[in-house]
């Protein structure tokens, strides 16, 4: 595997009764089984999370702050019975995007799209300009 992500993306130590006491994560159970010579499973699990949440393959400089706080955690990893357990923040679902874009053809098969989109959560808002290159094979 590329890159090691469990320090960032798993806790074992976390209590699922308390998460669903705190009711600030939606928690999924996962069937998983890791290709052969991919990693271990705690750190197969963590790129899981990672890819299904905030993460990449790649390490990333960019990160902020808000991004870091709604990553998925592993919070529990049974390898013998292929079980991981997932805790996605409720943050991650909970923002409102508004985009616009426009598009220009440059040829039959070619286009440009340009873009801006503001997301907006109860306490963080951004906006990000897009420049988009669509080519159909």
């Amino acid at each position: 595997m590329a890159l090691d992500q469990s320090n960032r993306y798993a806790n074992l130590d976390l209590d699922e009764q308390q998460l669903i006491r705190d009711g600030k994560h939606v928690l999924v159970a996962y069937h998983m089984k890791p290709k052969e010579g991919f990693g271990g499973f705690v750190e197969t699990a963590a790129h899981f999370a990672a890819e299904s949440s905030t993460g990449t393959n790649v390490e990333g400089s960019t990160t902020d702050a808000f991004t870091r706080g709604v990553d998925a955690i592993v919070y529990e990893a049974d390898e013998r019975r292929e079980l991981i357990k997932l805790a996605y923040p409720v943050e991650l679902f909970d923002r409102n995007r508004l985009y616009g874009g426009l598009g220009y053809a440059l040829a039959d098969r070619r286009k440009l799209q340009l873009g801006y989109m503001i997301q907006t959560t109860d306490t963080f808002s951004k906006g990000q300009l897009q420049l988009s290159f669509h080519h159909v094979f």
